[in-house]
């Protein structure tokens, strides 16, 4: 046996009278216990990890509008403000804004 340490080793306990203390064994249905439970907390922790990603905050905010008598889908980006109405063969087209009727093209606004 190799030692790195010039100071001698001392002998175990019981060579001086005293009992060794037992090592207590785990048992089988601890250790399965302890594993069960830390793949509990795996689980729920890759769940709130996969909700927080693809369901809450979504970019968009989805909301109906009626254009010519007829109910149309309607998405916000919650970042810029921009709405989307879905137009059938077309797909997302942008909605504008519609001019507002109390200033006149080209007047400056007064304050």
């Amino acid at each position: 046996m190799l030692r790195f340490s010039s100071a001698p080793s001392l002998p175990p306990l019981a060579a001086h009278g005293a009992p060794e203390a037992p090592v207590p064994a785990r048992s089988p249905v601890s250790v399965l216990r302890r594993l069960a439970r830390g793949a509990i907390w795996v689980v729920v922790l890759g769940l709130a990890v996969a909700f927080a990603t693809f369901v809450w905050p979504t970019r968009y905010r989805y909301d109906h509008m009626t254009v010519d008598g007829n109910i149309v889908p309607v998405r916000v980006d919650r970042f810029t403000g921009d709405a989307d109405m879905l137009v059938p063969d077309d797909g997302w087209e942008p909605v504008e804004s519609p001019p507002d009727a109390t200033e006149a093209p080209g007047e400056p606004q007064k304050s």
